[in-house]
């Protein structure tokens, strides 16, 4: 991949991932303040379309994962299983 294709993506990923933690942090903390999820569709429009289960549990999968209730390793899906016997 040329050099300047690899800066692009990471500049891709770099602000993806600043959108996830101030969105996380935005919709946690209204939560916290008693916002609906209902609610927080018509604050936000991006949410729309979105039901309420899939705002809340987004919103508590990230409070898990910020808390350390949750850890998922950055190597989970890295290494093949050697133990598989589906070898193909």
């Amino acid at each position: 991949m040329p050099l300047n294709d690899k800066l692009n993506q990471l500049e891709k990923l770099s602000f993806g991932t600043a959108r996830l933690i101030t969105g996380h942090n935005q919709l946690s903390r209204a939560k916290k303040a008693g916002v609906t999820a209902s609610q927080l569709r018509s604050i936000f429009d991006d949410l729309k379309g979105m039901n309420d289960d899939t705002i809340n549990g987004f919103i508590d999968i990230g409070d898990q994962l910020v808390n350390g209730d949750i850890n998922i390793p950055s190597t989970a899906f890295c290494t093949p299983d050697e133990t598989s016997t589906n070898k193909g």
